[in-house]
């Protein structure tokens, strides 16, 4: 945390009292698990679309790993390792299964949830870290690239250490700042395409 804290200027952010209170993130992701660093009144809504259960868990701790860089309040540590935006509210949709694994259908489903109800929970960021196989012209991807232009995303961010592999690639969304950052914190401009449908177990947290 300190490293990834150091890495987008946290620290300038806090003395300016930007903390994230009042703003709403959803991660999509393996779920969320009860932590100290997370209570439970900023954990706003909870929905399994894998297991189709009811309460908030997490049978792979990815999920719960991400929250806590983004919202972990860092109590158990005195606030030395607080996540990014310590009072942000979360809204977490469990798109993933127990090994990190999950159907581009799950995904999809979680996305349109976000967009289709996401203002009722004030929601102006949503986390996906986890990656896919892309092919061209896939029309799945387009559709859903179509439906989230409707809700004037303002831009995506996307985040990989194996773009200059030529690993990935990124559908760039209308025209909006999409770039792709190293593990470093460097910004590269992003390719244009458009990402194909993973297949089961294809996505890898």
């Amino acid at each position: 945390m300190e490293r990834a804290g150091r890495l987008v200027h946290a620290g300038m952010a806090y003395a300016a009292g930007y903390t994230g209170r009042g703003i709403t993130a959803a991660v999509i992701d393996t779920g969320i698990g009860a932590h100290p660093d997370i209570p439970g009144e900023r954990l706003l809504y909870f929905r399994d679309f894998v297991n189709r259960k009811g309460a908030p868990y997490d049978d792979s701790g990815h999920g719960t790993h991400v929250c806590g860089i983004l919202g972990g309040s860092g109590r158990l540590a005195n606030g030395r390792w607080r996540g990014i935006a310590p009072e942000c509210s979360l809204v977490v949709l469990k798109a993933l299964d127990e090994s990190g694994d999950g159907d581009a259908a799950d995904v999809m489903a979680a996305l349109k949830w976000v967009l289709e109800r996401g203002g009722e929970f004030g929601i102006r960021i949503v986390n996906l870290s986890f990656g896919a196989s892309c092919e061209e012209n896939d029309e799945d991807y387009k559709k859903l690239g179509l439906e989230i232009d409707e809700y004037d995303i303002e831009y995506c961010t996307i985040y990989t250490e194996d773009f200059l592999d030529g690993k990935y690639k990124v559908y760039k969304i209308k025209n909006y700042n999409t770039y792709i950052m190293d593990k470093f914190g460097n910004r590269f401009p992003s390719s244009t395409c458009t990402c194909g449908r993973p297949t089961i177990k294809e996505f890898n947290g």
